[in-house]
């Protein structure tokens, strides 16, 4: 099956290094699905239902992903500065530009904008006083959707003292969430006085710098550990409690198990409204094939219907990546590999 869906990247990556009349061939009515070469078969989806089942799946994410886009759309100030501001807008890194409300600009991590919103759910569910997340946004910037941040105006550059109920606070968070990216992401802004958690990318919810070698990378025991950054900035009842409690996970089989999964590895705190994990999906598919897609924009083909014939096969490259995916346990790298970088080398070496 790697074969397979190698031999059909090479083909359609060969295409401006060959020019028109391989396209042409290759599109040729017996061979739009089917290609066969020196031995290598290359087998798109020939069955018809299969390929109006996979249709039919892929509208629906498309459909998680609208209301993903929806929710989380910037309120109309928010697109007015972007607007605004769009013509010398990084891709990614620190404030955007004379942003008024000011905005970080954060790539298109939308896994950012999901983890924010389950830890804030996190927060209003145990009505948490002392801690937040600042809200984040999703807006199509051109061809290309943008990730964007509330900016935070820190008071101390987190450098403070931590307060009993602040610490508790936190202690909950990472129970819960499993968060552990606490340096320099816990800000105290200055507007409401709070501690404010800005990073929120999956791998803020991977190893931190504290961890434990004798018991599970994921559990509640870890979690908590993670919190000894603050040790510093505690007085002693407050390190005494945040001991004791630590003490408590690692003495009991609940604290070290491994049911309690970090919150981009969890659907504790999703909106019920929302498949994050279909949208997500849906997002990267998309990402992928509008890369592939410029493939043909920049090469020889002119003629519409070829052009057309292009695309359907592009779609069909995708619906069988997903399906090693999911079905068959390839990993996403590998098959950005075999569909890009692998496939250009190749036809360079036989051009």
């Amino acid at each position: 099956m790697i074969k397979k869906i190698f031999f059909l990247s090479l083909v359609i990556t060969a295409m401006p290094s060959y020019g028109m009349e391989f396209v042409k061939k290759m599109l040729h009515k017996s061979m739009y699905f089917r290609i066969v070469t020196s031995g290598i078969v290359g087998e798109a989806i020939t069955d018809a239902s299969l390929c109006q089942d996979d249709r039919k799946a892929k509208e629906e994410q498309l459909t998680e992903f609208e209301k993903f886009a929806k929710k989380f759309a910037p309120p109309k100030e928010v697109q007015e500065t972007i607007e605004a501001n769009k013509k010398n807008m990084p891709r990614f890194g620190g404030r955007l530009p004379g942003s008024n409300p000011p905005l970080y600009v954060k790539g298109d991590d939308i896994a950012r904008i999901q983890n924010a919103d389950r830890m804030r759910t996190c927060i209003e569910a145990n009505k948490l006083t002392t801690v937040t997340v600042p809200k984040k946004y999703l807006y199509k910037v051109g061809d290309e959707w943008r990730v964007f941040a509330e900016y935070i105006r820190p008071i101390d550059e987190g450098k403070s003292s931590l307060s009993f109920q602040e610490v508790q606070d936190l202690t909950t968070v990472a129970e819960q969430t499993g968060y552990r990216d606490w340096a320099n992401n816990i800000l105290r802004d200055k507007n409401i006085d709070k501690l404010t958690i800005i990073d929120t990318e999956d791998d803020s919810f991977a190893i931190g710098r504290y961890c434990i070698d004798e018991i599970p990378v994921d559990c509640k025991a870890q979690y908590v550990f993670g919190l000894m950054f603050f040790i510093d900035r505690m007085d002693e009842k407050t390190k005494e409690w945040c001991n004791a409690r630590l003490n408590e996970h690692l003495n009991n089989k609940d604290g070290i198990s491994e049911e309690h999964k970090p919150l981009y590895d969890s659907t504790q705190f999703d909106d019920p409204t929302i498949d994050f994990k279909k949208a997500e999906r849906e997002f990267r598919m998309m990402q992928r094939r509008k890369n592939l897609l410029n493939i043909f924009e920049k090469s020889c083909i002119t003629d519409e219907n070829d052009k057309n014939r292009c695309k359907k096969l592009v779609h069909t490259i995708e619906e069988l990546c997903h399906r090693l995916k999911t079905e068959h346990g390839a990993t996403s790298q590998a098959i950005e590999d075999s569909k890009l970088k692998q496939a250009f080398d190749y036809w360079k070496s036989v051009d």
